[in-house]
This record gives C-alpha cells, sequence and structure tokens, in this order.
C-alpha cells in the first residue's frame, strides 16, 4: 500500500502510461497534467457536478437535495463517492486514523461490489468528472487508465489480458454492455455503442458501435448531455461544427 507521501495513484499511473508510444503519450500527458493538482475531494467535487442537471449553485440546499435524490435515483453515484474515498483515505498521515478510515473504506466498497454489483478499486487511475449511471455488472480493472468525462453504465467491463489493461482518453462515454478489452488505447472525444466489444485501439473523436467495435461516424465535440465538463485546456478548433451525439 502507497504511503501518503507518495506519488498519488492517479498521476503515477498516468505518466506512466505515456511512454507507451509518442502519440497515446502526449494524450495521456496532458490529461496528467490536468489532473496533478487536484486531490480525489475536489474531484469528487467535480463528479458531483456531472450528476448537477438542473446546474443548481454548488453548496447550496437545492444542490444538495438533487444530489441526494440523484444518489438515489442513479446508485452508481454511491461508487463514485466510495471510489474518491478509498483515494482520499490514502492521503491521510496519522497512521491510525489512516487505518480506520481505510477499514471502513473496504466494508463500503465490498458493500458497493455485492449490493450494487459495481467494482471500481481505488488503485484505478481515473480522471476528474467520473458518471455511473444505475448499477449491475460493472467491472473496472485496476490497472485501466481513465481520462476526465468518463462515462458508464449497466453491463460494461473494462478488462486485463496478457497485452495489458485499456488506456482511456477525456470524454468516452459507454453505453450499456461495453467491454473493453486488452492492452488498448481509446481516444478522446468517443461514444461507443450498447454491446459493442472493443479490442483494438481508436484514434478519437468518433461514434463506434458493434462486435467487434468498428468506427460509424466522426464525433467532433463530447455530447454536452449528462453535465458534460470541458477540461481545463479545452478549446473549439476553428471551423468546426458539433453535432449533438
Amino acid at each position: 500500500m502507497p504511503t501518503p507521501l507518495q506519488q498519488p495513484p492517479v498521476m503515477a499511473a498516468l505518466q506512466n502510461s505515456a511512454n507507451m508510444d509518442d502519440v497515446s503519450g502526449a494524450r495521456i500527458m496532458d490529461t496528467a497534467n490536468s489532473t496533478k493538482s487536484l486531490g480525489p475531494l475536489q474531484m469528487l467535487k467535480i463528479d458531483l457536478q456531472r450528476y448537477n442537471d438542473y446546474h443548481y449553485k454548488v453548496g447550496s440546499l437545492k444542490y444538495w437535495r438533487f444530489v441526494v435524490k440523484q444518489a438515489y435515483t442513479h446508485p452508481g453515484l454511491l461508487a463514485v463517492v466510495v471510489f474518491r474515498y478509498g483515494g482520499w483515505v490514502r492521503t491521510v498521515r496519522i497512521p491510525v486514523v489512516r487505518q480506520i478510515l481505510d477499514a471502513y473504506y473496504q466494508y463500503l466498497y465490498n458493500w458497493v461490489r455485492f449490493r450494487l454489483q459495481i467494482e471500481i478499486p481505488r488503485d484505478v487511475a481515473i480522471g476528474a468528472g467520473l458518471r455511473v449511471d444505475h448499477y449491475g455488472g460493472i467491472l473496472i480493472n485496476s490497472q485501466s487508465v481513465i481520462g476526465r468525462n468518463f462515462t458508464i453504465t449497466q453491463g460494461v467491463l473494462l478488462g486485463q489480458t496478457e497485452s495489458g489493461a485499456p488506456v482511456i482518453g477525456d470524454d468516452v462515454n459507454c453505453g450499456v454492455g461495453v467491454k473493453i478489452i486488452g492492452g488498448i488505447k481509446v481516444g478522446n472525444c468517443m461514444k461507443i455503442g450498447s454491446g459493442s466489444i472493443v479490442t483494438k485501439s481508436f484514434p478519437g473523436k468518433a461514434v463506434i458501435a458493434g462486435v467487434p467495435a468498428k468506427e460509424l461516424r466522426k464525433l467532433l465535440r463530447a455530447p454536452e448531455r449528462n453535465g458534460w465538463i470541458p477540461g481545463p485546456d479545452w478549446v473549439p478548433e476553428p471551423g468546426e461544427e458539433y453535432p449533438d451525439a
């Protein structure tokens, strides 16, 4: 188990993945730079914004009432909170306190794992803006590396093979039952259709679907539904038209 003085797991994993190749390395380091200054609680704050469909003022009574309601209608939110809590526990510097909080994390993690059937280990490197819709049959391998604004729903699997674990860019939306398997790279701004099995890399900015998945059309911008939040360095490219996906 890493000590609180070690590099945060998200940042370390992102930097390690940057060595895979030049193109993917540049993309992953962009994600690493945007994540570098964010702690688990700061990322949780951005995660909760993904559920703030009515754009209530953050911290207001209406905002917290809506978040509680969303936790009931979208139980995956509970898994997001537990995931970020597990990352925060590792930053606690007092050993005794950290051990107590860690024991509570283990209880919460197993509750989410068995009752909601959502398995997202805290070792997974996931950028800010995580949204888990619904619940059931969701599994993310602990060696996966995932960017900002990742959206998943029921039956999504990110699995590791002898080739490695998936590396996912920013603004990726996975439909119901999507399977992403092996040491492949999925670029930024991707929408993956329900029931797809992804076994090869895609550069990004596309809608893909099928078994095995193939590109259906280009996607120039991440959809703004479900509380999509632009990254800190995001700017529109000149002359681009942004179809709603």
